[in-house]
């Protein structure tokens, strides 16, 4: 969906190909477990991630530049359970999909309620670009999952199921980073 960005698939915690189960580096790739601001890299010695709700990031050496960014989502008696809305547990090929390479990705609009918690301008721009090519089931979830768990976040305005993204004219010279203390930037244990 984003091919100028670094691929994210995604792996269940109870997923044997799981980097958590003790998958580690390889010759040709450095795995690294990323979690808010603290990166360590996989090793036999520490071959488990920071925190299940973290990151494994890959690439080829220390100056090489990331290769996969892998979500490591928990799970609900091995069921995919959301890290943004912990009222959304569901069977992994309901909210993935595989591309030819049987790489498992989340679904779009998952994505989106994702990035919409830094409302940054490249994920507004990822939103603008995915909203038209979500069918009207999808776009319906999207916008009843932001109205529902951040009723004032400045995206629901700009979101009209069947339309075109449009952007209230006031927000053009808003700020490129993550505030943070952004409402919707409301760590896990707080939900």
């Amino acid at each position: 969906m984003f091919p100028d960005r670094t691929r994210t698939p995604t792996w269940a915690s109870s997923d044997a190909t799981c980097p958590s189960s003790g998958a580690t580096s390889t010759a040709a790739t450095t795995l690294w477990s990323v979690h808010g601001t603290t990166f360590r890299p996989l090793t036999d010695e520490q071959p488990e991630p920071l925190d299940l709700r973290s990151q494994i990031w890959i690439r080829e050496h220390a100056q090489a530049p990331w290769l996969v960014d892998g979500l490591i989502t928990p799970d609900v008696d091995g069921r995919w359970l959301s890290k943004r809305d912990p009222e959304h547990v569901a069977d992994l090929a309901e909210v993935t999909w595989l591309d030819g390479d049987g790489v498992r990705y989340l679904d779009p609009e998952i994505v989106l309620l994702f990035k919409a918690v830094g409302d940054r301008r490249k994920d507004r721009r990822d939103l603008e670009v995915a909203w038209p090519r979500l069918d009207q089931e999808k776009q319906e979830w999207l916008a009843r999952s932001l109205a529902r768990l951040y009723p004032d976040h400045p995206w629901r305005e700009a979101l009209r199921v069947g339309e075109l993204v449009r952007w209230p004219e006031q927000d053009e010279g808003r700020r490129e980073d993550v505030q943070p203390g952004s409402p919707y930037a409301v760590p896990w244990e707080a939900r």
